[in-house]
């Protein structure tokens, strides 16, 4: 079995025809030319994985001949050879790029062998190399791909991003910190007088959070159909939410779990009904001149079967707004404690005008990059309070 092709460009013949000679004696292919402009032409057509060249011949000098190669084919290992007494030459070889000198007269032949597997062992590292980076390239290009394909997938989960619900304005804003995002959003009405909305933060980034927030959709969805089929009234309690679907996720087995909030909000009667699942920062309600922290409780879903959650209620008389978000907007805030974090987030909703995209402007959401964390906004204004 041949070792390598190699093109031997020497105008001295009895050097040449050793070298030849003792090269295909050690299994190699060699073609050989005895000046510059044929060693060319045969570079170009042969294809040599190697190249030996005097450096002092006729016609085209070794130095034009490594030059024009090394343009041509800058991974081709080029091995010069000069006398003792032009080492100049020698260092400019060097300098465009050679891989390996050899002194005349070549007396020990195993020394050119030795630096030709040499050579051509790196060669072959580096083809190596490059080809696995271009598979690498094509593979991340395809997991980009099916990535985008994903959060298209994902964003057509969501609910629109503006809704008007019984007199009430729903609005949110998903920040992903990778393609895509473990905070998931819905809102849907019940009947003519309640609606319900939720808010999830799932643990850790990426795709297999991102299944949880399919699963927890599609977990809503199976209740929504069966509420609207007048089986079960199910989802007007959201601490049965959040109890089948900890139940739900714990069989799935996914090692995930999700911190949420759920609530429905009964029009008519200007009351909020609602259940937490550990969900950090709490909820805050905006009235005229003030803003307050809903109390929350509970586990987080999918963590431990014999979770319990409980409803709470609140009469949302004179309350303009809610505002919800996930933990990621905290991670972006400047206050050093988490307490100074809570505190100053409620004077940010006391003092806005329950826009959203005013809340995400003052937190320079428009401009933020390299997030560490997914960050969700909701917020859920009385039009007949603001």
């Amino acid at each position: 079995m041949r070792k390598g092709k190699l093109l031997i460009i020497d105008d001295e013949s009895p050097v040449r025809d050793t070298v030849v000679g003792y090269l295909e004696d050690s299994q190699y292919e060699v073609i050989e030319a005895s000046n510059g402009e044929d060693g060319l032409k045969l570079f170009r057509s042969a294809k040599p994985d190697l190249v030996l060249c005097d450096l002092k011949m006729p016609k085209i000098d070794g130095l034009v001949v490594l030059k024009t190669v090394l343009e041509e084919s800058p991974n081709t290992p080029f091995i010069v050879v000069s006398g003792a007494g032009v080492m100049s030459d020698v260092v400019e070889a060097l300098r465009l790029g050679a891989s390996d000198y050899l002194v005349k007269p070549l007396s020990d032949l195993a020394v050119l062998e030795h630096s030709i597997e040499k050579n051509l062992s790196a060669a072959n590292l580096m083809k190596q190399n490059e080809s696995y980076r271009i598979r690498l390239e094509q593979t991340n290009q395809q997991l980009e791909a099916d990535l985008k394909a994903g959060r298209k997938i994902q964003q057509k989960m969501l609910p629109d991003n503006r809704a008007v619900i019984h007199n009430y304005r729903l609005e949110h804003q998903i920040f992903p910190s990778h393609y895509l995002s473990g905070d998931f959003v819905d809102y849907f009405e019940l009947n003519d007088h309640q609606f319900l909305f939720f808010i999830a933060d799932v643990s850790g980034h990426g795709v297999s959070s991102a299944i949880i927030t399919v699963l927890i959709k599609n977990y809503l969805q199976s209740l929504r159909g069966s509420w609207e089929s007048d089986v079960h009234d199910q989802l007007s309690d959201p601490s049965r939410i959040l109890a089948g679907l900890n139940l739900y996720l714990i069989e799935m087995g996914l090692d995930r779990h999700a911190t949420m909030f759920v609530g429905v909000i009964d029009s008519a009667k200007a009351k909020l009904i609602y259940s937490c699942a550990a969900h950090f920062p709490t909820p805050i309600l905006k009235r005229a001149n003030d803003a307050e922290a809903l109390p929350t409780d509970g586990l987080p879903v999918g963590l431990l079967p014999e979770a319990v959650y409980q409803n709470r209620e609140k009469s949302l008389v004179d309350v303009s707004g809610m505002f919800l978000c996930s933990d990621g907007l905290l991670e972006i805030m400047d206050e050093a404690s988490l307490v100074q974090k809570e505190t100053r987030l409620l004077e940010i909703i006391t003092e806005s005008n329950n826009s959203l995209s005013e809340i995400c402007a003052h937190f320079g959401m428009g401009n933020v990059e390299d997030i560490p964390d997914d960050i969700t906004l909701l917020s859920v204004n009385n039009i007949g309070l603001i």
